[in-house]
């Protein structure tokens, strides 16, 4: 089992000299002068003093799908680099470097999944990436496959010059991290004193409560909160709290002792919202507290805020349900999506001559009427040392002929598959859709539903946990809605009907 969880990233701080670092409280306090107006989803960024391998400072955030944590995370430590130049940072996630997964655009090709772990930091703002070995073999010896966090540190202060990147990189990163809307949602909620006082104070109280209320399924035994003297609170949400809470329930709890007002409209949703945020409180085992004077102040008012990020467009919709909408993102995804290793484009580019590679195909798989002939042709025609007008020529005379009698063989080819068990399973398109041969009809097989059939049935079978099908959805943005367990017992056919 992996040491890290999916949807946490960590986070490293270490001198420029080994041992020698800014006070811990200083970089605190500057990255919640950076944050001071942002609701985490879980909880805000920690840091704490670590001894092996040497002194330094750690953390860990839970993002869980709130990718714009995750963003925040980078975005604030390239500027704590920046703040305290006598730095490295260091970023973790799923075992892997997560500004190499930021990066990918810009990353070397000679960077594998074996020798990237410990090669990249963040230090006054740049980018720090260690060379291959053979760069610096005058004044370090860097091994080629993946190099100890010790060695890697002690490359980066020793030879910054080497190891520092363009401007380009740097760009890239602030790019990528950049948060493209404010993520925050602000709604009126109608809560007892102690509480409005309390978020008023600390707005990211309200992470804990909305996640109580959400999952938390142990009643409280006694209410700290009673639903009396109450006052309407602006209370500063992120969207994806937003949501949870607007969309959440929690059966422990009956709204018939809270005094909702009987007209629907925003003032009743102020107290149902209030009512769902402090049922969140009640599952807490703390219990709030504020000073008098704080718990006079009354609240300033303001207007909710729009709900129309929560609005899908018909045509979102329309475009989500197209038959062919999940076949089509995969052909997009399996065209753009590639390893670590990178793609090496030539510069020239790639000519094909269809008729000569399918007479080349021919050959190799033995497929060629007068197998003596090729063996004769193949003893004497090099075909490397054909020219180019030679090669034209061939092709200009064989194209016709040989795409015919590719079709030929195809069309054998699905006739033999159709009477086996392999091709019986197939899902065949309209009845119309035929392909004629010398045997009679073959059905057309129905490529991407058969495409689709096989992602549901691996979704299903997995229970929608992480898995091939799921990792490829997600890549994809297509969210499914997680199958129950008489889902995960259905066969592919009764999932999908």
């Amino acid at each position: 089992m992996s040491y890290y969880e999916f949807d946490i990233v960590y986070y490293y701080i270490y001198g420029k000299v080994m041992g020698e670092l800014p006070p811990l409280q200083d970089i605190m306090d500057y990255l919640h002068l950076l944050s001071s107006d942002y609701i985490w989803q879980r909880e805000p960024m920690k840091l704490e003093v670590q001894s092996q391998p040497e002194v330094h400072y750690a953390g860990l955030l839970h993002f869980d799908d709130h990718l714009d944590d995750e963003k925040m995370v980078v975005n604030l430590l390239l500027k704590v680099s920046v703040r305290f130049p006598n730095v490295l940072v260091r970023l973790v996630e799923l075992d892997s470097e997560l500004l190499f997964t930021l990066l990918a655009d810009k990353i070397p090709s000679w960077i594998t999944e074996g020798n990237a772990p410990n090669r990249i930091f963040l230090s006054n703002g740049a980018v720090m990436l260690i060379p291959q070995g053979k760069t610096v073999t005058d004044v370090v010896d860097i091994p080629d496959d993946v190099i100890p966090l010790t060695t890697a540190l002690d490359v980066v202060r020793r030879f910054p010059s080497i190891c520092r990147t363009s401007v380009a990189y740097r760009n890239q990163l602030v790019t990528e991290v950049q948060l493209q809307q404010k993520n925050e949602h602000f709604a009126n909620c109608m809560l007892p004193k102690v509480l409005a006082a309390a978020l008023r104070v600390n707005p990211q109280l309200v992470s804990d409560a909305v996640h109580a209320y959400h999952s938390q399924r142990v009643a409280p035994r006694t209410i700290k909160y009673p639903p009396v003297d109450l006052v309407k609170q602006p209370v500063r949400f992120s969207k994806c709290l937003y949501a949870m809470l607007l969309y959440g329930s929690n059966p422990l709890f009956d709204s018939n002792n809270w005094p909702f007002p009987k007209v629907a409209g925003n003032l009743y949703k102020a107290y149902n919202l209030g009512w769902k945020l402090t049922c969140g409180f009640e599952l807490l085992d703390t219990v709030i507290s504020v000073e008098q004077d704080v718990l006079e102040q009354e609240p300033i008012e303001r207007p909710d805020d729009s709900e129309n990020w929560l609005v899908i467009s018909a045509d979102e919709v329309n475009l989500d349900g197209e038959p062919n909408y999940l076949a089509k993102s995969l052909k997009q995804f399996m065209k753009k999506k590639s390893s670590i290793r990178g793609v090496k484009v030539e510069k020239n580019g790639l000519h094909l001559k269809p008729g000569l590679y399918a007479n080349r195909l021919k050959r190799v798989l033995d497929l060629s009427e007068d197998e003596d002939e090729d063996e004769s042709d193949s003893e004497t025609v090099d075909d490397s040392s054909m020219s180019e007008d030679e090669e034209d020529d061939e092709e200009k005379m064989d194209v016709s002929i040989s795409c015919k009698e590719m079709q030929s063989l195809m069309d054998d080819m699905d006739r033999e598959l159709a009477m086996t068990d392999v091709g019986r399973s197939f899902e065949n398109a309209m009845q119309d859709s035929e392909v004629e041969g010398s045997s009679g009809t073959i059905p057309k097989v129905d490529v991407e539903k058969n495409l689709i059939d096989n992602f549901y049935q691996s979704y299903y079978s997995a229970g929608g946990n992480t898995g091939a099908a799921a990792t490829i959805l997600h890549s994809m943005n297509v969210n499914m809605i997680p199958p129950t367990q008489n889902d995960c017992n259905l066969d592919s056919d009764d999932a999908l009907n």
